[in-house]
Parts: structure tokens; C-alpha cells; sequence
């Protein structure tokens, strides 16, 4: 019977070695190649948890190569850099919530709060109630990926794009 155990504790830690092994490095979700609203809301997904763990270096894994690329040009590089140069999105996990609006132009799409839903990081949005850009993403290389954060002037008053 204590063989059995030990067997069993055996059995449970090679899981668990393959489990973590599975999650380091795995890339990115699968979800992410949806190019509609489902791509957006896994990315949105993705990025509140690494936000929430306070993982730099999956939220550069997020990253769209030409933002990598302006960030040192590796995870690794783009991961110091993140605390000296500020986020490319809205740094707080709440602004991450479900039943934001999607808004899409072209390739591009861009996640939309309502105005007030998180302390505002940009002074000139307290001059208006638009909602504002929690991330802006662009479909490349058959994913969906965090490029630099657009205003929100100008959203949901009819703008064209």
C-alpha cells in the first residue's frame, strides 16, 4: 500500500511537470486567430490575466512585432522596458472587464469602455464623455496583437474609418 502511494505521487508529478512545461512558452491562445470579435475578446481575455499577474512578459508576447520591435526587439528586452516607458493599453485589469464595445477599422480593432469605467490616463479625455480605448490590436501574421493605444476622441460620434 505505501508502494501504491508513492507510485501515485510519482504519477502526479510528471503531470504536473508536463502540465507546466505545456503552459511555459506554449505560445499564444488559438483563440487569438478568430479574426472577428471572438480573436478581440481572447486577446482582451489574455491581456487582463498577464496584467492581472503582473506578467511583462506575456503581456510582450501580446505584442504586435513592429511595437516589439520599438521595445528592444525581444519579450525579454520588452519586458524591462514596460515599467520604464509606461503600458501601450490601459494598465489597469478593471478596464478589461466583458461588455466592452469592439470597434473595428479594416485589420484594426479597438476595445472601448464607457467613459469613467477606469480612472482616465490621458488628461484630454476628461473633456469629453467618448468612450475610452482600454487597447487598440491589429490581425498580423494570423493573430490578433497589441499595437499602441489610439485616443478615444471621436468614438461612438459617428467618425469613419
Amino acid at each position: 500500500m505505501f508502494g501504491r502511494s508513492r507510485v501515485l505521487v510519482g504519477v502526479a508529478g510528471v503531470v504536473a511537470a508536463v502540465a507546466v512545461l505545456a503552459g511555459c512558452g506554449g505560445g499564444l491562445p488559438s483563440a487569438l486567430k478568430d479574426p472577428g470579435s471572438g480573436g478581440v475578446e481572447a486577446l482582451r481575455v489574455t491581456l487582463r490575466e498577464a496584467l492581472a499577474d503582473h506578467d511583462g512578459r506575456r503581456q510582450c508576447e501580446l505584442f504586435a512585432p513592429v511595437l516589439l520591435e520599438g521595445r528592444g526587439g525581444s519579450v525579454a528586452a520588452c519586458a524591462r522596458s514596460l515599467g520604464e516607458r509606461g503600458l501601450p493599453y490601459m494598465g489597469s485589469p478593471k478596464a478589461y472587464v466583458a461588455g466592452g464595445r469592439i470597434e473595428f477599422r479594416g485589420s484594426e480593432a479597438f476595445y472601448l469602455i464607457p467613459f469613467g469605467t477606469v480612472p482616465s490616463e490621458d488628461p484630454g479625455e476628461f473633456e469629453s464623455e467618448s468612450p475610452q480605448v482600454a487597447f487598440s490590436a491589429v490581425y498580423v501574421e494570423g493573430s490578433w496583437r497589441v499595437v499602441e493605444r489610439e485616443g478615444s476622441a471621436g468614438y461612438g460620434e459617428g467618425e469613419e474609418g
